[in-house]
């Protein structure tokens, strides 16, 4: 069978998808239940929905790619000192698997940087 660069692509992204957190637990449990991979999604799935991880957290609650970060608040005035100013915590994402993958299919590898 000849391979073509769109089926290159697609292996590409199917390796790549193997190295999410998701997809590594899946595997975990696969083997380590010996069930299926399908029996071992839906248990990633409970599993993610109980502990609110992925598509289920809480805005509050950083996930993999992101960080807690303290700023002040907008509603400050500029030059008022520093230790006066309200702060905020805000959830900053800087890696988000999916959107990543999606730049990456639209506009190639140099448009990740």
């Amino acid at each position: 069978m000849i391979e073509s660069t769109s089926m290159r692509k697609q292996q590409a992204e199917a390796r790549i998808s193997l190295r999410s957190s998701v997809s590594e637990f899946e595997q975990i449990i696969a083997q380590g239940t010996n069930c299926s991979r399908f029996e071992s999604e839906i248990i990633s799935e409970k599993a993610q929905e109980v502990f609110h991880l992925g598509d289920y957290a809480h805005i509050n609650r950083p996930q993999a790619g992101q960080i807690i970060w303290r700023v002040i608040s907008s509603d400050e005035p500029p030059g008022k000192p520093l230790k006066e100013c309200l702060y905020k915590e805000v959830l900053l994402s800087f890696h988000n698997f999916n959107d990543d993958l999606s730049v990456k299919k639209g506009y190639g590898l140099p448009a990740r940087g």
